[in-house]
């Protein structure tokens, strides 16, 4: 199984403990949010689709804790975008806290990790 999310809704969604998960969080800032036709601007669209591997959950200085580093298929098209994450949100500045990193909660961020599904598809809807 892999997990998918949805460019357009912010929804991610896949199977934990053999059944249904959908958690809703968001990718991008300002007007390119959630927009896939802004997956090519750097520091502000949607994360690109295409397929990515998982990486263990650490700690940023910068995104905080239980941060997982995305790592693309290198068939995706990235448009010269790089260093994408799934991270938390701002607590000072909710709803604004990606430049293109998916955005999901603690909970959604242990759940996707402790699945053993370490392969996200993006896709647009």
């Amino acid at each position: 199984m892999t997990w998918t999310y949805s460019q357009t809704t912010g929804r991610i969604s896949g199977v934990f403990q053999g059944k249904p998960y959908t958690a809703q969080g968001y990718s991008g800032r300002g007007i390119y949010k959630n927009v896939p036709e802004y997956q090519y601007v750097k520091n502000q669209g949607p994360i690109p689709q295409g397929t990515y591997t998982i990486g263990k959950p650490h700690v940023s200085v910068k995104t905080g804790r239980y941060v997982m580093d995305l790592t693309p298929n290198p068939n995706n098209n990235m448009f010269g975008r790089s260093d994408f994450q799934i991270h938390g949100d701002s607590i000072l500045d909710p709803g604004n806290a990606s430049n293109g990193c998916i955005v999901l909660s603690h909970d959604a961020r242990v759940t996707i990790y402790t699945s053993g599904d370490l392969i996200l598809t993006v896709v647009k809807g």
